[in-house]
């Protein structure tokens, strides 16, 4: 494969040791400014498929090698190869990750020089990756914290950077009534959500041994994209949550993928049994799933959710959550959370990208919103996005994609603030287009901005775009620091944009109402619709194919 280069990308020019009390000496990269990075650092363990990761607190000989990317989680095989949301391919003095779900649940840590001043107060930033709970992983190189921690220095802000691994797809996600009662077994709790477990897991690890490198315990900052805007959405439900300090939930937040019963999730292991020709009424049928290798599972993560593009969905298993997502229900963030942080890019629609096709008409929309509303009420929402029999197909497609993202998106995060009772939670917009050719041009697409954060840049990005995302890295370093990017979104309903124009700019809702149309969304909700339509959505989600 060839690699396309990153402008921005530093090369190692050394090696460097740390040493960890309690697990050992580990070697790592070091970088021309002092940067050290050690990565696939074992932070769990795992027994056996669909079980709880368990904190790794020794490693094999004392030691670790942390010069190369670890593995990964098995992934579906159409998310195998870098994607045009995340246009960064593996670094050239890096191997591509191999996957392997035993030793798949890895840290990679990037550190500031070691003659670093405050060394033992340095605010830890913890990425939790994105890809619908069904793809992806920390090792891609977009994540990778080297020009993240370099920047941190570079503007007096130093942090320790922190991605990781978890399980993902039907690994991760996949839960049961066998599964169940082989957890009571076990003497354990719950089902499903292996992947957010392992988030609090990886977390735990933080807490325990962060100190020694360098990093505050008390001063941690979540933060994800997507799916991992989502999870850190579910932590924040947690009955028992990890422990971090500061939250930022990009493109995504826990409405955005909701719980699912047991019963819906049972359904989905019984496809999976019939796929692999085992029979539900066999008592080894546990047994046997576990008994398939872990890339014929992923490969058959499609076929088994039985739509594409679907995204693994935790579980409402009565024990990981304090309550099941209500989709018309919106919650506080707990007020142990010292600062709070949300938003979208302004194309994220975009990601639907196979909304509609020669079949899925006017009249099919309109059929599956009837069944959550009257005729008149469904012509009223499609009116209001323009959506019209006379339309034709590709602008009904564009107009979809808005109502789409809007739904899985904007509305779900704008709601997630205004139920927000702490004094220091905040809102963005990035509204800056992509000059990149491939996949979205001239579109801020979802994702787009993580370029702009983690500052490894695609080769069709410029300085213009460089000098800016030391901007939008800035406001997270400072985040992490305590520091306030804008005016909280209480009381006056703005928000932070990162405009088109390079700049950025604080807007109340009624200044950028034209842009993000926050009226159209007070108006579906006076009429008491929001709830019809984004049940009246997921199904739609579900049935495209």
């Amino acid at each position: 494969m060839t690699r396309r280069t990153v402008r921005t990308t530093q090369s190692p020019v050394g090696e460097v040791e740390q040493d960890i009390p309690g697990l050992g000496r580990m070697k790592g990269l070091i970088y021309a400014n002092g940067v050290r990075q050690f990565l696939g650092v074992p932070y769990a363990t795992l027994a056996k498929r669909w079980t709880r990761s368990k904190l790794a607190t020794s490693w094999p000989n004392d030691s670790h090698d942390g010069r190369d990317l670890g593995t990964q989680a098995p992934n579906p095989p159409e998310f195998r190869e870098t994607g045009d949301l995340t246009p960064i391919d593996t670094f050239a003095h890096l191997t591509e990750p191999v996957e392997d779900e035993a030793t798949c649940l890895i840290l990679n840590i990037v550190l500031p020089p070691a003659d670093t001043t405050d060394s033992g107060s340095w605010p830890v930033m913890f990425y939790i990756h994105g890809g619908s709970l069904v793809f992806g992983g920390g090792n891609r190189s977009i994540f990778d914290g080297v020009n993240f921690v370099s920047r941190s220095i570079a503007i007096g802000k130093p942090v320790v950077a922190i991605n990781m691994n978890y399980r993902v797809g039907l690994g991760g996600f996949l839960a049961s009534k066998d599964i169940l009662e082989d957890m009571k077994r076990d003497g354990l709790e719950g089902v499903g959500n292996w992947g957010l477990t392992d988030q609090q897991v990886a977390l735990k690890w933080v807490q325990k041994y962060v100190a020694a490198l360098g990093g505050d315990p008390t001063n941690v900052t979540a933060y994800g994209l997507s799916a991992g805007g989502i999870s850190i959405g579910h932590q924040l439900r947690a009955r028992e949550p990890p422990v971090f300090h500061r939250a930022i939930c990009m493109s995504g937040v826990e409405h955005t993928i909701p719980t699912m019963t047991l019963d819906d999730h049972e359904k989905i292991y019984q496809r999976a049994l019939k796929h692999f020709n085992i029979s539900s009424s066999d008592p080894q049928a546990l047994d046997k799933l576990r008994a398939v290798p872990e890339l014929d599972l992923a490969d058959a993560t499609f076929a088994i959710y039985a739509v594409p593009n679907v995204a693994s969905s935790p579980c409402d298993d009565g024990v990981f959550h304090l309550a099941p997502t209500d989709p018309e229900k919106y919650h506080t963030p707990p007020s142990w959370l010292k600062t709070f942080m949300v938003g979208d890019v302004r194309d994220e629609g975009e990601i639907f990208i196979r909304p509609m096709n020669e079949s899925r008409d006017y009249a099919w929309f309109m059929d599956h919103l009837c069944r959550e509303m009257s005729k008149e009420d469904a012509t009223w929402i499609l009116d209001s996005y323009d959506i019209t029999p006379e339309a034709d197909l590709a602008m009904r497609i564009n107009l979809m994609k808005t109502l789409f993202g809007e739904i899985s998106f904007g509305y779900p995060q704008r709601r997630t603030l205004q139920a927000s009772t702490l004094v220091d939670s905040y809102g963005y917009h990035f509204d800056l287009p992509s000059k990149i050719q491939k996949g979205f041009p001239g579109k801020s697409f979802h994702a787009l901005d993580l370029q702009y954060v983690f500052l490894n840049m695609h080769d069709e990005l410029d300085e213009q775009d460089h000098q800016f995302g030391n901007v939008v890295a800035d406001t997270y370093l400072r985040f992490a620091h305590g520091e306030a990017p804008w005016a909280p979104y209480q009381p006056s309903a703005q928000w932070g944009v990162f405009t088109p124009e390079y700049t950025v700019e604080v807007r109340t809702e009624e200044q950028d109402d034209k842009v993000r149309k926050y009226s159209r969304w007070d108006q579906i909700e006076e009429k008491g619709l929001m709830g019809p339509l984004t049940r009246a959505y997921r199904q739609i989600r579900r049935s495209y194919a």
